[in-house]
């Protein structure tokens, strides 16, 4: 295994909390013919959290941190990635870089994050590929949580099952608030 997988693998152990138990919207049919209070709770949650991180691309805190992660690549043009943290309220954290030699011409930001964060956002810079890649989705995935993807192409959602949305397709989308 590569050792920059290895580090993202071992972070996003951390980011983990042991506590932590993911439900569904499907609970077990004799739980819920005992207990229909279960599966109306639970769809809830789900719903709250997905309509939060909706409402989270709109919100002027996010716009501001996306742009200012966008220019310290210097709009794309730099080889790395830069990037933040969102935490439960859908507050940016403070901007991370993977300002290191690129391995294989990637450069890959591995961002430190809480547990309790509803996800990150990071920029793809223009030599690479502008959409989400496998590892994006494959640490959404892995961690339950929200990734979002800024590029020259505009700006992408990778939800925690892994599926990709095109959000908005303007390099600037940041600005139109």
């Amino acid at each position: 295994m590569k050792p920059a997988f290895l580090a993202v693998a071992w972070v996003l152990l951390m980011w983990q909390d042991p506590g932590q138990t993911r439900t569904t919207s499907s609970p077990d049919p004799a739980e819920s013919q005992n207990n229909p209070k279960a599966v109306v709770q639970t769809d809830a949650t789900e719903n709250t959290t997905e309509r939060k991180t909706d409402e989270l691309v709109y919100s002027v805190a996010f716009r501001r941190a996306a742009r200012n992660a966008w220019r310290a690549t210097w709009n794309g043009t730099a080889r790395y990635e830069t990037g933040f943290s969102i935490d439960e309220n859908g507050r940016p954290g403070r901007l991370q870089s993977s300002e290191f030699a690129p391995q294989e011409g990637l450069s890959h930001v591995t961002l430190i994050s809480k547990s309790n964060a509803l996800g990150t956002f990071h920029i793809h810079n223009n030599y690479g590929d502008p959409r989400p890649s496998e590892l994006d989705i494959n640490i959404a995935k892995v961690t339950h949580k929200m990734v979002y993807v800024g590029s020259r192409d505009g700006l992408y959602s990778v939800d925690p099952d892994g599926n990709v949305r095109h959000l908005f397709s303007a390099v600037n989308w940041f600005d139109k608030m």
